[in-house]
């Protein structure tokens, strides 16, 4: 199922929350498969470190596995924001810059 407009700027939005400078100009059309790579990519930070966990946690939605971020995109996009310099920290870990490059390049249209 693709994603609705509505889900697909919000998703936009998250991304460059989460990637700043690196997604600006880049962050062209996301795709259900972005969705996934950045749910997997937020799974990641969760283990980063109890904060991100505990924020995660904070979310309108039973279990934070997979498909969870559909769900609660609009939540995730607002916590991420509020929690920015959390979510940033984690991020630098070396483990998400390759999942990073995945989703950036599920964005683009060739």
């Amino acid at each position: 199922m693709a994603l609705s407009n509505e889900d697909q700027e919000t998703l936009r939005q998250l991304l460059l929350a989460l990637f700043g400078h690196a997604a600006e100009g880049n962050v062209i059309a996301p795709t259900e498969e972005t969705l996934h790579l950045a749910e997997d990519y937020i799974l990641k930070l969760d283990q980063c470190n109890s904060g991100i966990r505990t924020l995660l946690k904070s979310l309108p939605t039973a279990i934070i596995g997979k498909g969870f971020l559909k769900k609660v995109l609009k939540q995730t996009l607002k916590l991420v924001t509020r929690n920015l310099s959390d979510f940033q920290a984690c991020s630098s870990v070396g483990q998400t810059s390759l999942l990073r490059t995945r989703i950036l390049q599920s964005t683009w249209k060739y």
